[in-house]
């Protein structure tokens, strides 16, 4: 279809009913190079890529391996992606070259607002049956399959959150059980220290002075020899019962002490158990358990986990933000189009009672202030969910909702050209 889709609407003001500088912005080629309104319509990639870096040049040891399943979600990513840039080139295209039959607004209508995550078969056959020449997607596909597409990515996020959950409750318990052993190590050993330096152990060391130095207090007084040698035993027994109840406490606590560094050595020396597998720090990972096994500790082990799990946290948070904004953005969508299929079926209504009226009540402008007044509406509409998409930073819907902006004001333009020519002509019937 030539010319835009006002041009078309309007059959009666072709350009050579307008002044010549009309015609010339009329003939102008079909734009390749973005205007400013349309430069966004190449939006960047929505979901940023996770770095994996290459495990080739670790030190030889056991590798690990990057998680398949979130290798599949980002090719699936970038597949949809793709699928949204091959929509978005359609709907300018047609948007340029001019709208679908305003006939079909119903069947677009209702094929956005059912709320299906599925796109139409008709919008999605092209890109699954290989041809020799690709087909052609027209507007009413391009708006329903940017939809679909929308909605089948927030769904791809929502599946790859829900893949993320097992392997963070997994970490969240392995720090946990670090946590518990770190602290139960630093418990004991500062007990123990409490008790090698407590005033127990320093009146056992002051006590068997005192028995030693009576020794010569026997030899001088033998009078008494037996008072002194009975407070002699007496205070060695005292002696001898502290020291053994020192030993017993500090026994309890060095047993503990030693089962708990046993646990933890076991863990440090398993380089070979599901415990370490890392999924998103995964050179990280392998860097720790590939260095000689004397050299990790509990503190590095921690940190190393403390690591991977935070990834994890922020990777989900990461996620659930860009599902709800794409879950928001597709509703947005789906109500401009809604709009823009209303003024087409009015158009299209309005033009059906044109073309059955005579000469005379066509050469009236009444019709066309009319549309022109609704597609104002329409276009402050469109202004005002553009804004709201710049302010949210939704890039897709930037360069989606700018496309049909930019057609509405083009198509504006054309209708006020329309209508000065009409009152320019009755004007002059008027004087003549």
């Amino acid at each position: 279809m030539e010319g835009s889709w006002i041009s078309n609407a309007l059959p009666r003001y072709s350009p050579s009913s307008l002044s010549p500088d009309s015609r010339r912005r009329s003939k102008a080629p079909r734009w390749r190079t973005p205007s400013p309104m349309s430069a966004s319509a190449i939006p960047p990639p929505i979901v940023n890529s996770i770095y994996v870096p290459s495990s080739s040049q670790s030190p030889a040891g056991p590798s690990v391996q990057t998680d398949d399943n979130l290798l599949l979600f980002r090719r699936k990513q970038r597949e949809l992606e793709a699928h949204l840039q091959l929509l978005l080139d359609a709907q300018a295209d047609a948007l340029l070259s001019g709208l679908d039959d305003p006939s079909t607004s119903t069947a677009e209508d209702d094929g956005l607002s059912t709320g299906s995550s599925t796109p139409t078969a008709s919008a999605l056959d092209s890109r699954a049956r290989p041809s020799s020449k690709p087909e052609k997607i027209g507007l009413r596909h391009a708006r329903v399959g940017l939809y679909a597409t929308i909605r089948r990515l927030a769904q791809l996020k929502a599946q790859e959150s829900q893949y993320l959950a097992p392997n963070l409750d997994h970490f969240e318990s392995v720090v946990a059980q670090l946590d518990a052993w770190q602290g139960k190590c630093h418990a004991l050993q500062s007990r123990a220290s409490e008790i090698r330096s407590g005033n127990d152990q320093k009146r056992a060391l002051g006590l068997h002075k005192q028995a030693d130095d009576m020794q010569t207090d026997i030899e001088d007084l033998e009078t008494r020899l037996a008072k002194l040698k009975s407070d002699q035993r007496r205070l060695r027994a005292e002696a001898q019962e502290i020291e053994n109840t020192v030993d017993a406490r500090l026994t309890s606590y060095t047993t503990s002490l030693a089962l708990v560094e046993n646990s933890v050595q076991t863990f440090l020396r398993d380089g070979t158990s599901n415990h370490w597998t890392a999924i998103i720090n995964v050179a990280d990972m392998d860097r720790f358990w590939q260095s000689p096994s004397q050299t990790r500790t509990l503190k590095s082990a921690k940190e190393v986990f403390l690591r991977e799990r935070d990834s994890l946290l922020e990777k989900r948070r990461i996620n659930d933000t860009e599902r709800e904004a794409l879950e928001e953005g597709a509703v947005v969508w789906r109500d401009t189009v809604k709009q823009v299929s209303a003024f087409e079926r009015t158009l299209a209504k309005a033009m059906s009672q044109m073309s059955k009226q005579p000469q005379s009540q066509l050469d009236s402008p009444a019709e066309t202030k009319e549309l022109l007044s609704m597609l104002e509406q329409t276009t402050r509409e469109l202004e005002s969910k553009h804004k709201l998409a710049e302010t949210r930073s939704w890039k897709l819907l930037v360069a989606a909702i700018g496309a049909e902006l930019e057609a509405f004001l083009k198509g504006k333009q054309i209708l006020e050209a329309a209508l000065a020519s009409v009152d320019g002509d009755t004007s002059s019937d008027e004087h003549r």
